[in-house]
């Protein structure tokens, strides 16, 4: 007979796994920026679109040792080419 091993503590994120939207190599650091897509979805209509958020990581190396940041999230800038901000 199996089991069921699932741990009731675990936590189900809303949020699909990150899409890989940019790496960029800086003089002392490394900053890598991701997309996340919402699973939830509204039961009215028309659907709106899901709900999109992105954050960067970034990298960098002091005394010798690599540090990550927490995420550090910002907001998705329309334009013919999407681009970010992020607030320091």
């Amino acid at each position: 007979m199996l089991e069921n091993n699932t741990n009731a503590n675990t936590i189900s994120s809303p949020w699909d796994a990150p899409i890989l939207i940019k790496f960029q190599e800086l003089d002392d650091s490394i900053e890598v920026i991701y997309k996340e897509i919402s699973m939830i979805t509204l039961s009215i209509y028309p659907s709106p679109p899901p709900m999109e958020r992105v954050f960067k990581i970034v990298y960098s190396c002091k005394f010798g040792k690599w540090n990550k940041s927490e995420r550090i999230y910002g907001k998705i800038l329309p334009s013919r080419n999407e681009s970010y901000e992020f607030e320091e």
